[in-house]
């Protein structure tokens, strides 16, 4: 049985970007204790990659990265930086 009672509809999270959100600041302290673990090179899988915030800054270090994200708005913002940096990953 799978509970679905916490589970936010997209449009939860296009609102979400639409109201500002979207400009993404600091890395999240576990992301970056989580990257002195790995080698550069590796593969990640980042879900719910938002606005690229740390999806970005993993392919400028050197990391393989694909983002999983559900809303049109994260796609877009995230292409778009991923563009400006002339960063190369996979984003769905």
């Amino acid at each position: 049985m799978v509970a679905t009672k916490n589970i936010l509809p997209v449009n939860y999270w296009e609102n979400e970007f639409e109201n500002g959100w979207k400009n993404g600041t600091k890395p999240n302290k576990h992301l970056l204790h989580f990257l002195g673990r790995c080698n550069p090179g590796s593969k990640i899988l980042d879900v719910g990659c938002g606005d690229g915030r740390h999806l970005v800054l993993m392919a400028q270090q050197g990391y393989h990265m694909t983002g999983l994200e559900l809303t049109k708005n994260g796609i877009s913002t995230t292409k778009a930086k991923q563009k400006k940096k002339k960063l190369v990953a996979d984003i769905i």
